[in-house]
């Protein structure tokens, strides 16, 4: 199903070759009532169970959409895996490692059963704390808490998100040099299947399914390569 708003003179042929080549990626927070005290604005990136619900049944209709979902919340395990699987989809759950069995958080047997049930764990970093301000031994944790994340999971994690989308030249660097396959960033905008940094479209709660179709399809984006090469750059 391509998205009326598209209208005329945009071949599906064009499109689907594009889209196929420039997956668009999604980060969902938050589904359902928080199991724990967040962070001063968190709760806009927080869905409701149906809205989660709605947006999965319109992904499905577009293979070219990844799922990505940040932080770790119990939501992930009691409401995002049972509904990815009903939908036959699948995400990478990026976790914070320091938050691995707290209050509200994922718990160590979730973090295993999603692995069981086909998903991928990437991590979120150790404490939750913007990159770009971090250095030295602060900075080292962060990239070392994959390996806290991968014990408890019992499987490699080899992708990075960054929290709030921090990043600079420095962090890419060290990002490179402990050996991250793919990193995510919360950029809007696309990037070929095969890039190392991929930017991501972070949802909201006043997102509905049709905005998010609406920006699915690729289109070219000069703004959002200027302000990304900047931030590699600086």
């Amino acid at each position: 199903m391509w998205p009326a708003a598209l209208g005329a003179g945009h071949p599906v042929t064009a499109l689907s070759r594009r889209a196929a080549s420039q997956p668009f990626n999604l980060c969902f927070h938050g589904i359902g009532t928080p199991q724990r005290e967040l962070e001063a604005g968190e709760d806009e990136f927080w869905l409701e169970v149906d809205q989660f619900e709605q947006m999965l049944a319109m992904i499905r209709r577009h293979p070219f959409i990844n799922i990505t979902i940040d932080d770790g919340n119990a939501s992930d395990f009691t409401y995002a895996l049972p509904a990815l699987l009903d939908h036959g989809l699948t995400a990478t759950f990026f976790i914070v490692a320091e938050r691995i069995d707290a209050p509200g958080a994922l718990s160590s047997a979730a973090i295993r059963e999603l692995v069981r049930s086909g998903m991928r764990i990437g991590t979120h970093g150790l404490a939750h704390r913007p990159w770009r301000n971090l250095r030295g031994h602060r900075l080292e944790a962060e990239m070392r808490a994959a390996r806290i994340i991968a014990d408890v999971a019992g499987a490699p994690v080899r992708e990075a998100a960054c929290p709030f989308g921090s990043y600079d030249r420095r962090v890419l660097g060290e990002l490179r040099r402990h050996h991250f396959a793919r990193v995510y960033t919360v950029d809007l905008g696309r990037a070929p299947r095969a890039s190392w940094l991929q930017p991501r479209y972070t949802l909201r709660k006043d997102d509905t399914p049709a905005d998010i179709e609406r920006l699915a399809y690729p289109r070219r984006n000069w703004h959002f390569a200027g302000r990304t090469l900047i931030k590699r750059l600086r």
